[in-house]
């Protein structure tokens, strides 16, 4: 149960200033938060998510930006009237942050090891023999698998997943009273998802610190949070127990993103809210150049064209945007303006790598709808690159489910749903956060295989409870288990049933 309030914010508000004149990113938010409590902030991109995290730890872009009024409050400490120096000491050691792009949040010219120890001796103000050893246990904590050789790995040898467990490593080393996870999962399969949830819930347990997880992810809010506040023009619209407000949203606009969610066993029409939130925040060059370069040059009517393509994607005024840089616009903007660009000269096939990671559930549904549309004006054939089943279901006629370098099983997206063959594919589904589940969290135990130490067989072995003794000495040839739906997997073959189980084995 949550204990005292370790977090109160009062009344906060961050304005941008520049030419165009204020920019309310934050205006008036409050919440307290309490020893072991989990709260969940949900809210369209641009809202004011992030930019509420970014003024609680005082990161904000200045001078651009400021804190006009308000109070944040940590352990009877008012973090706002700190000098700069007195909150360097807060930030990392009491109060910290995973961000969501560990692209931008990790150097690439220093190894992992040297910035999770530099983070470790920075909050504990210096070095000492122990954090090599500290900091290759805060990569265990967060399922890197081989830690030690990690160590010695920079950014770019590490996946987008991998990159984003080093940054909570970062962030949960020195044990802070509270942290802010700004869409941690974003980069994750739903089974590393999993782990990753379950990681912080169980730090959470026996630590009592609090946490703050800006999501846009429903089924997260309801497997991880406590409490749930929704977020909309940089105000909180909606704020309560999360089974309460799940069950009972009272704000229209929270009833209308609840509805905006993609589930597993709903494949009709997507549903997404009409229109666009206000804009809170030299894009167009950039979608002009695109445009320009796939048809041999530039033309009077590219400027149209861009802004056109700029309101396809639901990026509000756009005219205006295309004066905008990209720092000045959120993360879910900058998805879609890049989805501007893939779209903009109508090409044969599209390759769509996770492009909603990033987006609320009510512009990702716009978006996906907007594929959709194109899609069935154009007939261009799309790959969609997800970890998200309920988008998988809603967008996709077939699915190809990948594992360590492998695709393990391949169908017609009702079938393998209703009837996965592979134990991979069973594990994966069940783990995939669901708003009318708010149970304990549910993942595979073990890590992929590291790829450059790829075992002889099944490379899900030794993940699996039905593994028996082939399973680990040679791949498995594909199995049909339906008409047109195939899985390598031994379970589907004769030999597998004659196959001495390994616990037998062992025993």
């Amino acid at each position: 149960m949550p204990g005292d309030v370790v977090l109160e914010v009062k009344d906060l508000h961050t304005y941008f200033f520049n030419r165009r004149g204020i920019t309310k990113a934050v205006d008036g938010v409050s919440f307290t938060l309490r020893e072991g409590e989990t709260l969940g902030i949900v809210g369209e991109s641009g809202c004011g998510k992030t930019m509420t995290a970014r003024s609680l730890l005082r990161i904000i872009p200045r001078p651009a930006a400021r804190i006009v009024s308000g109070e944040v409050i940590l352990d009877g400490e008012n973090l706002v009237t700190m000098s700069d120096e007195e909150m360097r000491q807060v930030r990392g050691s009491k109060i910290a942050m995973i961000f969501q792009d560990p692209q931008t949040s990790l150097n690439p010219v220093f190894t992992i090891g040297n910035q999770v120890i530099e983070a470790l001796g920075t909050h504990e103000g210096g070095r000492n023999r122990n954090l090599f050893d500290r900091a290759v246990d805060a990569l265990r904590s967060v399922r890197v698998a081989a830690p030690e050789r990690r160590m010695h790995d920079f950014p770019h040898q590490m996946s987008g997943g991998m990159k984003q467990r080093v940054l909570g490593a970062i962030a949960i080393g020195s044990a802070p009273r509270v942290i802010i996870a700004d869409e941690p999962t974003t980069a994750l399969d739903a089974t590393i998802q999993l782990q990753y949830l379950r990681l912080l819930k169980d730090i959470q347990e026996e630590t009592g610190m609090a946490i703050i997880f800006i999501t846009h992810d429903f089924g997260i809010v309801a497997r991880m949070c406590d409490s749930v506040a929704v977020m909309y023009a940089g105000r909180v619209v909606e704020r309560g127990d999360v089974r309460q407000l799940f069950n009972d949203p009272g704000h229209p606009y929270t009833q209308a993103l609840m509805a905006s969610v993609p589930q597993m066993e709903r494949t009709d029409r997507l549903f997404a809210i009409d229109g666009q939130p206000p804009a809170l925040y030299a894009i167009g060059n950039q979608v002009i150049e695109a445009l320009g370069t796939h048809e041999g040059g530039r033309n009077r009517n590219l400027f149209d064209r861009a802004v056109d393509a700029l309101r396809s994607v639901r990026v509000a005024a756009p005219e205006r945007r295309m004066h905008d840089f990209p720092h000045q616009m959120s993360g879910g903007m900058k998805q879609r303006v890049l989805g501007a660009i893939a779209i903009g000269s109508a090409p044969r096939v599209i390759i769509a790598d996770e492009p909603t990671t990033a987006l609320d559930a009510t512009i990702q549904l716009q978006y996906l709808r907007l594929l959709k549309d194109i899609q069935e004006e154009t007939g261009m054939a799309i790959i969609f690159i997800t970890h998200d089943f309920g988008i998988v279901a809603r967008m996709c006629d077939s699915v190809a489910v990948m594992y360590a370098g492998r695709v393990v099983e391949r169908g017609d997206v009702r079938q393998l749903f209703n009837d996965p063959g592979h134990p991979y594919t069973q594990a994966l589904m069940a783990s995939v956060p669901q708003m009318e589940r708010t149970d304990r969290l549910f993942a595979i135990d073990g890590q992929p295989p590291a790829l450059y130490a790829l075992p002889d067989g099944c490379r899900f072995a030794d993940r699996c409870g039905h593994a028996r003794d082939i399973c680990h000495q040679e791949y498995p040839q594909p199995g049909e288990a339906a008409e047109g739906h195939v899985a390598h997997c031994w379970m589907l073959h004769k030999v597998w049933q004659d196959a001495v189980p390994v616990t037998a084995e062992a025993g």
